[in-house]
This record gives structure tokens, C-alpha cells and sequence, in this order.
């Protein structure tokens, strides 16, 4: 019993930095670009973005045992990741506290 239940908060952990990830690398790229004023190309922010993506992917399609599982977890945290990457580009800056720092 004890394997399963720490099987489920590693699955968890897991899902949860899957979800957070590509928000808080976005978030972090707009601070380092506006607030430290430090530009970077757009290949490189594209680049760490989609670098975030795969990882969150991976990160979403580890623990689960089944197919079927990985798949529509890797689905939710794509559709996901892309949905909060949009509205933190479109939101104003500073309702999101990092930037505003």
C-alpha cells in the first residue's frame, strides 16, 4: 500500500511541474526582457518555450501506467500549456506579479 500512495504523489509532482512549466518559463522571459532589460531573439525565447513543452510533456507522460493514461495527459498538458502561454502574452503585464517586480 505504502508504494502505491507514494507512486501517486510522485504522479502527481509530476502533472503539477507539467502544468506550471511552460507559464512560469514565459512569465520569466517577459521579466528578463522588460524589467531587466536584457532582450533576447526571438529564436531563443521560441527556442526555451518549445524547450519547456518537451519537458513538460515528458514530465506528463512518465508515471502513468497505462497508454491511454500518458496520451490523454500528454493532451491536457499540451492544450493546456499552449492556453496559459496565450494568456500571459495578452494579458497586461502587470497582473502578473513577476513582471511587475
Amino acid at each position: 500500500m505504502q508504494g502505491s500512495n507514494t507512486h501517486r504523489h510522485a504522479d502527481l509532482a509530476a502533472l503539477a511541474f507539467a502544468v506550471i512549466l511552460v507559464p512560469a518559463v514565459h512569465i520569466a522571459l517577459m521579466y528578463w526582457e522588460y524589467q531587466l532589460h536584457l532582450p533576447l531573439s526571438r529564436q531563443v525565447d521560441t527556442f526555451l518555450v518549445l524547450l519547456a513543452l518537451v519537458l513538460a510533456v515528458l514530465a506528463a507522460s512518465y508515471f502513468p501506467p497505462s497508454w491511454m493514461k500518458k496520451v490523454l495527459r500528454v493532451i491536457a498538458v499540451v492544450v493546456w500549456s499552449c492556453l496559459a502561454y496565450f494568456v500571459s502574452s495578452f494579458m497586461p503585464g502587470c497582473i502578473w506579479a513577476p513582471a511587475c517586480l
